[in-house]
């Protein structure tokens, strides 16, 4: 197992919690919008870029080294922006995306502690959530079982996105068989970063600097408690806070953060519109110098270890590392968040029905599917989704053909026919 990095807390104003603020459920017991399983609730942030296009942020070679690789394509009249090199150019080769992995530590009354470095019951061999992220199929080569294989070995996303565009371009003989997307771990470790530790009351205390409305459940048939948190509160603190905070140790535009929480997940606006695993968003870099106006991206996202061993858990379709998976697919397919599609039906936000940007792991058909396990070098078994492909959202079935992997419009096969426009 990875030698464990201890992360130097910080140490901000008196973390003290006003007792009584926070109305804690009776242990065994489940309230709104949980009944045993909690719902799984896929949202987009509002966009902070105005009437921007995916091609605005799409840099020229000499600029690459001031925001995330990204190339535009277009398919059907629709531009869009993905991250790493362009799979249709001819050995354009790998892409190494520079990640910064940020733990949150979150803390409620009466002693209520959720941190991602902490040993984990509800985890194999007590392991971090932390340690259980970095070891994971989405840092770690693998392969993938069935014909999958022929995919290759290498990170989870990186086999996605090979097969995403596997015809004609990366298939053997293909002009670009090379073609990867690395995520490169940088732990964010004591030496860099200061991990952040941020009070769960209700309402949100207004004398700390880092503190989030939200509350805590409990159920017996859940292996660990559960937080839910406002994701306006926490993407604000984010904003605002933290992310320009972690300017001195490389977390800038040039860079991927990825905040990691165990066993927190977000609402949005009030708590019967939970609950949210993870998002990615991105905007405008308030820095200074050549990293001032860049887009900023990140990724948001829980680890779930409620789902563990006997215990159904609050989310037992998306258990471990299934919401970061989702992100990571997400971010990588559509960093700025902007790829517009032709209509398909999902659900986003609360509302079911006719969605039109790319976001692979939401169209019905993949959302919500079994999840399937992967081994990975650690003997560890991880969970992942399957994920729609680019074809599948643009209606490629001829000119532009489907470029998916075995002839299909997502991973593992659930999506067999391309995008029907919605009515």
């Amino acid at each position: 197992m990875r030698k464990r990095f201890r992360v130097l807390s910080v140490v901000f104003s008196r973390l003290a919690l006003i007792a009584g603020l926070l109305v804690l459920p009776t242990v065994g017991h489940s309230i709104s919008p949980c009944a045993t399983t909690c719902p799984i609730y896929n949202w987009i942030p509002p966009s902070s870029l105005g009437g921007a296009s995916p091609s605005d942020f799409v840099t020229t070679p000499t600029d690459d080294t001031h925001t995330v690789p990204m190339w535009l394509g277009l398919d059907n009249g629709y531009y869009f922006a993905m991250a790493g090199k362009d799979p249709t150019v001819k050995a354009s080769g790998p892409t190494s995306i520079t990640t910064k992995i940020v733990p949150l530590r979150f803390t409620a009354a009466p002693s209520y502690v959720f941190d991602t470095e902490s040993n984990d019951s509800c985890s194999p061999q007590r392991t971090p959530a932390l340690n259980m992220v970095q070891q994971s199929p989405l840092f770690r080569p693998i392969s993938l079982p069935g014909t999958l294989k022929t995919l290759g070995t290498n990170q989870f996303l990186s086999l996605f996105q090979r097969a995403n565009f596997w015809i004609p371009y990366i298939e053997p003989k293909g002009p670009n068989v090379n073609y990867q997307v690395v995520f490169s771990q940088i732990l964010a470790n004591k030496q860099e970063t200061p991990k952040y530790t941020i009070s769960i009351s209700s309402p949100p205390s207004t004398t700390l600097p880092y503190s989030v409305e939200g509350q805590v459940q409990t159920d017996p048939t859940w292996c660990n408690p559960v937080a839910m948190i406002s994701v306006q509160d926490l993407d604000t603190l984010l904003q605002t806070q933290v992310i320009p905070g972690l300017r001195n140790y490389d977390v800038v535009p040039a860079t991927l953060p990825i905040f990691i929480l165990s066993n927190v997940v977000m609402y949005d606006s009030n708590i019967s519109n939970c609950c949210i695993l993870g998002y990615h968003n991105a905007y405008l870099s308030t820095d200074v110098g050549v990293f001032s106006g860049k887009l900023q991206t990140y990724i948001v996202a829980n680890y779930n270890s409620t789902t563990y061993g006997n215990y159904t858990g609050a989310f037992p379709n998306a258990p471990d590392i299934v919401g970061l998976s989702n992100m990571m697919a997400g971010w990588m397919d559509n960093p700025t968040t902007l790829n517009p599609t032709p209509q398909w039906q999902g659900t986003i936000n609360g509302t079911t029905g006719c969605q039109s940007v790319l976001e692979v792991a939401y169209p019905q058909g993949v959302s919500g599917t079994t999840p399937i396990a992967i081994t990975a070098l650690d003997h560890n078994v991880y969970h992942v989704q399957d994920l729609a492909f680019k074809s599948w959202f643009y209606g490629d079935n001829g000119t532009p053909p489907n470029s998916g992997f075995g002839g299909n419009y997502s991973l593992f096969g659930n999506l067999t026919s391309p995008n029907l426009t919605c009515p």
